[in-house]
């Protein structure tokens, strides 16, 4: 990143986890559809991080929204969320179960009724959704948006080290975050299992 911003080189992207992410902004695979189904990814914001809320669009495999906040309680979080969810309505939420994410999970299901599922993160979990991830960028089969913000998180992604048990560790460089691409590929593993594939229930 700071041979690109700074020193003005071209840097070429073969190393990174996510390849030619610029060629997928305003990318349409296959029918833009306005109104059709919607599938969400959220991850939780801890201290220093944001909670991100990525909405994928089922049939055109775009990115419809994605928004993220830092810095409140979680009951307004909550607010925020069930506020986007009426712009959006979404028949399937992925969201991180992790650390205070149970509790939240637990009070959108029971007392808003809201179609969630949690999702655990572990070295093997976050490595199956970051190569799925991997894969339909590669294969452009998901369309971007022109978002700054998550643009540079994705080119930023890498591996960071091999985990213990022999999986790759992925994550943003020191200094950067990588939350809107957990919730990026929490949405898309919504997509992969509303047509039919597998998902963690745990």
């Amino acid at each position: 990143t700071y041979r690109q911003e700074w020193l003005a080189e071209f840097v070429d992207d073969a190393g990174g986890v996510f390849r030619d992410v610029r060629g997928l902004i305003d990318h349409v695979p296959i029918a833009d559809q306005a109104g059709g189904v919607y599938v969400a990814g959220i991850d939780w914001g801890r201290e220093h991080d944001y909670t991100v809320v990525a909405i994928i669009d089922v049939a055109a495999h775009t990115l419809a929204h994605i928004d993220r906040w830092t810095g409140i309680p979680y009951a307004l979080q909550i607010q925020r969320l069930l506020a986007l969810l009426e712009r959006y309505p979404c028949d399937l939420i992925i969201a991180e179960k992790n650390a205070m994410g149970g509790p939240i999970v637990e009070q959108l299901f029971y007392e808003h009724n809201m179609p969630i599922r949690p999702f655990t993160t572990t070295h093997q979990s976050k490595a199956q959704i970051i190569d799925a991830l991997a894969l339909a960028i590669e294969r452009r089969s998901l369309g971007l948006r022109d978002v700054p913000w998550l643009i540079d998180e994705l080119e930023a992604f890498a591996v960071l080290r091999q985990s213990a048990i022999g999986l790759p560790s992925y994550g943003a460089p020191d200094g950067m975050h990588d939350d809107g691409v957990i919730a990026l590929a929490l949405a898309w593993r919504g997509v992969a299992w509303w047509h039919g594939g597998a998902i963690d229930e745990r």
